[in-house]
């Protein structure tokens, strides 16, 4: 399966390149405002190393059971390290559960053999930022481009 996904500072989008078939979709997975769009954020339930994207970080934020982060692609770029539920998180990490979460809902990332990454606005530190995340949760192949 290869995969494209498009990182903003306030959303991400995901696509899904089917070889066997050649189509290209780009699902549907934030089911609150019917947008491909999800917010670039990730909240971890309370008490547990659970992390969590999209509709789900939403119903946890709402029904108190998750603290949200937000801005994490700001906070991945600048190196920041902050504290959520009681537990110290850098920005590489914050991004490492987002870019986890984000494939986690179109797919197991086993299933992924290639990512290529767009970025809204380049840097350097963000780009090691989201190659530090593939490194650590996969042997994915990813390329990165700006717009």
């Amino acid at each position: 399966m290869v995969l494209g996904i498009d990182l903003c500072k306030t959303f991400a989008q995901i696509s899904i390149y089917n070889r066997k078939e050649n189509t290209v979709d780009t699902p549907q997975l934030f089911t609150c405002d019917n947008s491909c769009n999800i917010p670039s954020m990730v909240c971890k339930k309370k008490g547990l190393d659970e992390w969590h994207v999209g509709d789900e970080a939403k119903r946890l934020e709402l029904l108190s059971e998750g603290v949200v982060v937000d801005d994490i692609v700001n906070k991945a770029v600048n190196g920041e390290v902050i504290i959520v539920d009681n537990v110290t998180v850098t920005g590489d990490e914050l991004m490492y559960h987002f870019i986890r979460g984000l494939i986690g809902l179109v797919c197991d990332i086993s299933q992924v053999e290639y990512v290529t990454v767009c970025f809204e606005d380049f840097c350097m530190s963000l780009l090691e930022s989201v190659r530090k995340a593939f490194t650590a949760s996969s042997s994915v192949t990813a390329t990165y481009s700006a717009r």
